[in-house]
């Protein structure tokens, strides 16, 4: 069993290759993966509201519930009364920092926080070379909420010296409640050193599909120096009990 914890649905501007709900279903089956984690692609021409409507209705209409888990993309500038009407089909929440250019440890961000913890939901946190997509905002949110289930995506860095510097400070504030995606990675040996320095049970496998390959995503695990066992926990098992 793999499943990806890091797929975006839906057209953007961004790039020409996309995916539906439909169409990845048959790339999965192709590629052998079992279940995805499945979110709104980002437009910038497009309001979050629209983004998750439609991602929503498309789950709706074209496929059951036991290939997808969905995440709601978190407007910070908008209202929480959207939410209400699609708690029942979402698994957890998105947060895009540098698209919104509003950090992880804003004030308004909490208020996210709190409908996560009710629904015992993850959130799964745009990790990058902006400012506001720092591994130390999210870290910050973790230490105020430990009970918060939190994944920085891509590997807390999306860049080799990022991700170092990731994995260091999630040890060194002891922060036990944040998980790394490998949505996409690019060096095996990072996920060597993620693998030593917090844990296999903090890992989870992620392709960031359409901007990376899940061919190269899998690959990427099997060139790892880390034991079958914790392959098998960054693949599935830590996505099936984060997600649960």
């Amino acid at each position: 069993m793999i499943i990806d914890s890091h797929v975006h649905i839906g057209k953007t501007e961004k790039t020409e290759r996309f995916w539906t709900l439909n169409s990845y279903a048959e790339y999965m089956d192709s590629h052998g993966i079992g279940k995805a984690v499945v979110m709104p692609n980002i437009s910038s021409e497009i309001p979050f509201a629209d983004l998750n409507h439609d991602l929503l209705t498309e789950y709706l209409v074209c496929y059951g519930q036991s290939r997808y888990n969905l995440l709601y993309l978190i407007d910070i500038h908008g209202t929480l009364q959207q939410i209400e009407k699609y708690s029942e089909l979402v698994s957890g929440l998105k947060y895009h920092p540098s698209v919104l250019q509003v950090s992880a440890d804003d004030a308004r961000f909490y208020r996210w926080v709190d409908i996560a913890l009710e629904k015992d939901w993850p959130i799964l946190v745009h990790c990058g070379r902006d400012p506001m997509s720092h591994i130390q905002h999210l870290i910050n949110v973790a230490k105020k909420v430990p009970q918060a289930k939190l994944i920085a995506a891509h590997m807390g860095g999306n860049s080799t010296e990022l991700i170092e510097r990731a994995i260091s400070s999630i040890k060194e504030e002891r922060v036990d409640n944040v998980y790394l995606d490998t949505s996409n990675g690019k060096l095996p040996w990072l996920i060597d050193k993620a693998v030593n320095i917090l844990g296999e049970e903090r890992i989870l496998f992620g392709s960031d599909e359409p901007y990376a390959d899940v061919r190269v995503a899998k690959y990427l695990i099997e060139l790892t120096t880390i034991s079958t066992e914790a392959k098998e926990c960054i693949f599935y098992k830590n996505v099936e009990r984060v997600f649960r």
